[in-house]
């Protein structure tokens, strides 16, 4: 049962009860700025606490996204990363998969973040994290 925590402004953040995952679905929108980002993170932070986690296992619906700023991208692979077990990105193509998976290489975030096209795969994934 997929369970809706918070609304922010440019996403919706759910708790996935069956999987033990917090989950990002975000709505359409054309740029994504740091001001968002930092929002969102807040939003992720809170839902942890609620659940006494010491970390998140989180999957994100990156599917209506049309860019991420240079901002936002630093708030997502900055301090905050460290309270996350691991991080799975859904995005709409196998070419921003690919592109994505490369520069994740390049960077070495300091939790586990893999980009899929395919939901499934994303959570099966996931599983391979203990939650807590």
């Amino acid at each position: 049962m997929v369970i809706p925590f918070e609304t922010t402004s440019v996403s919706q953040i759910l708790w996935d009860d069956e999987h033990h995952i917090g989950r990002v679905v975000y709505d359409p929108v054309d740029l994504h700025d740091a001001a968002e980002a930092i929002e969102i993170t807040e939003a992720l932070d809170r839902l942890r606490q609620s659940r006494g986690l010491e970390n998140l296992r989180i999957l994100v619906d990156m599917r209506s996204i049309g860019a991420l700023t240079r901002g936002a991208r630093e708030v997502y692979g900055g301090p905050h990363v460290e309270r996350n077990r691991a991080v799975a990105l859904v995005v709409g193509s196998v070419t921003s998969r690919v592109v994505a998976n490369f520069f994740l290489g390049l960077n070495k975030p300091k939790a586990p973040v893999r980009m899929f096209t395919d939901m499934s795969a994303a959570l099966t994934w996931l599983g391979e994290f203990r939650h807590g």
